[in-house]
């Protein structure tokens, strides 16, 4: 895991290998340093061969980050198709659009439940939090 500056002012976090809890430290601190030192930031997973959740939360965190910092986070070149998979598998179903229009509040992994969940809560709300016990007759 590494970050540089490219001379425009991109910073880029440049990984390999398998992403997993054991290299989560380094993944998350170059992710950091990244976003304090550039409005721009490229990841540059083209070399990574698996991705486990943990990596996965953490990408998925700096691009929430990146978006309170009005900041930009994007795949530079793209993803191979075994992170694709990965990230799909794990609920994040389109993480290659990181950065565009389509990735954002509501496209996380809980996005489908939790909407359905807001309209329970809601109904449980309404009438007044609690069910309405059945009278014996």
């Amino acid at each position: 895991m590494r970050f540089y500056m490219q001379d425009d002012g991109t910073g880029v976090v440049a990984a390999e290998g398998d992403l997993s809890a054991y290299n989560a430290p380094d993944l998350g601190k170059a992710l950091s340093e990244a976003l304090e030192s550039s409005d721009r930031v490229e990841l540059d997973f083209q070399n990574v061969n698996t991705i486990d959740l943990s990596c996965l939360q953490l990408v998925y965190s700096a691009f929430l980050t990146s978006q309170d910092m009005k900041k930009a986070i994007n795949f530079g070149e793209g993803l191979p198709k075994a992170v694709e998979m990965a990230a799909k598998d794990a609920g994040y179903p389109d993480i290659s659009a990181m950065g565009g229009q389509r990735c954002g509040k509501g496209s996380g992994p809980r996005s489908k439940a939790s909407s359905s969940s807001k309209k329970s809560a809601g109904k449980r709300r309404a009438s007044g939090g609690r069910r309405k016990a059945k009278k014996k007759k």
